[in-house]
């Protein structure tokens, strides 16, 4: 095998800024905000509606303002540089345990905006930074809406709290 450089990447002024490998799948977080996947895509990793291997890559609907990308063996993660923290593919990985997620979906983490992430082969760690107003109360930065969506009309899902590192 030799390795071969991607035309379809490389278009003027489009540019990668972060790039993640799973299992059988890749994710590119362009310059521009943009997010392009190709490889394997039985649980939805790469995005879209069907289940189709992407051989060329292609954008993942839905994201923009996206600044670095992670993926854990079946499932990737997005992070805008609002801290605004996206996933989909795997669903048990993604804390969905019926069913994949085949369209990027807001995660809700914490009131603080999440700074860094990491995913593992079924599982992923955000890192957030915890904000306090002048009394040093925390303060939450967005509120969540009533109905459980994000401002984007998109559903949340809680990731749970199992440390907090203050």
């Amino acid at each position: 095998m030799t390795p071969h450089l991607f035309r379809t990447l490389l278009a003027p002024r489009l540019r990668v800024a972060c790039v993640a490998c799973g299992e059988r799948h890749t994710v590119f977080a362009l310059e521009d905000g943009r997010v392009a996947a190709c490889g394997m895509n039985e649980y939805g990793q790469v995005g879209g509606d069907s289940s189709d291997c992407v051989v060329v890559p292609r954008f993942v609907d839905g994201l923009s303002h996206v600044s670095k990308v992670a993926c854990g063996a079946n499932h990737c993660l997005a992070l805008t540089g609002e801290g605004v923290l996206f996933q989909w593919g795997f669903g048990s990985a993604c804390g969905n345990f019926s069913g994949n997620i085949l369209r990027p979906e807001e995660v809700m983490s914490s009131p603080s905006p999440v700074r860094a992430m990491a995913a593992g082969s079924s599982h992923c760690l955000l890192l957030t930074a915890p904000h306090r107003n002048p009394t040093g109360n925390r303060r939450r930065l967005r509120e969540d809406d009533s109905d459980g969506t994000s401002q984007t009309g998109r559903p949340r899902h809680d990731v749970p709290s199992c440390f907090n590192f203050e």
